[in-house]
């Protein structure tokens, strides 16, 4: 069907397995991020996917925070969960709700950064992962 693609799959009587295809939304913060400034801004061009608490998402930083930063993630203004980084540096994706989330052709998601500065978080970037 539409946004899948046949493969190899042995635990399948048929041999062969429907997958859909990922999509990977990238956000990225070099240096430190103005407070609540808007880091990303992605329109959809198809419909996308998103399991439960943006599973399958990672994200990586060069400094922890002081305290948790936490960053919103919306879907034509409204959010839909979060990104949330604690002082050890570990990334914590969650949806409203703690369920799967889809955006349609034409949505705009939104990521907004933590509403004030940390003093030492720095170069943040995460990867949401969704499927079409």
């Amino acid at each position: 069907s539409n946004g899948q693609r046949l493969v190899a799959d042995s635990t399948q009587t048929t041999g062969l397995n429907w997958v859909n295809d990922p999509v990977m939304i990238p956000c990225s913060v070099v240096g430190k991020p103005g407070a609540a400034a808007i880091v990303l801004i992605f329109t959809a061009t198809q419909a996308i996917n998103f399991p439960a608490n943006f599973g399958g998402s990672y994200g990586s930083l060069g400094a922890n925070p002081t305290a948790t930063a936490s960053y919103n993630v919306l879907k034509n203004g409204t959010s839909i969960g979060g990104v949330s980084i604690s002082t050890s540096g570990v990334f914590t994706f969650t949806t409203a709700g703690g369920a799967t989330q889809a955006l349609a052709a034409g949505d705009r998601l939104t990521v907004t950064a933590p509403s004030s500065v940390d003093a030492t978080l720095s170069d943040c970037g995460f990867t949401l992962q969704g499927s079409r």
